[in-house]
């Protein structure tokens, strides 16, 4: 009995070692990085320009007061930008990628809310034109799992945080 207990205590610790060695790398750090960086900086890019019809599309959303709508409406796309850039680059990973998953958070609360209320409204994610919807949701799921990993990472060779660090 205690050797059974023992060889599966053993097979899960494998099971965690190989896990961590796929997952847990500077390869799928990178990829994940780029990923999350370029996705955020293409949808800062699309709602700078047209920051007035974002704000519109925020208060769509009917979550947030009035004050903080606009301040939040505001200030998301160029957060976007600037933590987009910092998460792609690898500058202060960690602190720029804990603040991409809180947006994304936030963008997954606003989904999760409008959908159980019922409201058919535009995402605001890139464009103005695409539907708010669970496609909408996963997709941001998996992202915020790559910034998890991105996060929980202590794998960080290609990034400006290691070569500051020398």
């Amino acid at each position: 009995m205690a050797e059974q207990s023992q060889l599966k205590k053993s097979l899960y610790q494998r099971v965690v070692v190989a896990i961590n060695k796929v997952i847990i790398n500077d390869y799928v750090t990178l990829v994940f990085r780029i990923l999350l960086g370029v996705t955020f900086i293409m949808a800062a890019i699309s709602k700078i320009p047209a920051a007035d019809e974002f704000l519109a599309t925020v208060r769509e959303y009917r979550i947030l007061p009035d004050p903080i709508e606009a301040w939040y409406g505001y200030a998301l796309p160029w957060a976007e930008l600037i933590f987009g850039f910092a998460v792609l680059a690898g500058l202060f990973t960690r602190f720029s990628t804990t603040i991409v998953n809180l947006m994304l958070l936030s963008f997954m609360i606003a989904i999760l809310v409008t959908l159980y209320r019922g409201g058919v409204i535009a995402c605001g994610c890139f464009d103005s034109e695409s539907a708010l919807g669970w496609s909408t949701y996963f997709r941001d799921l998996i992202f915020l799992f790559a910034g998890a990993q991105i996060t929980l990472s202590h794998k960080n060779r290609f990034s400006l945080d290691n070569w500051i660090k020398k």
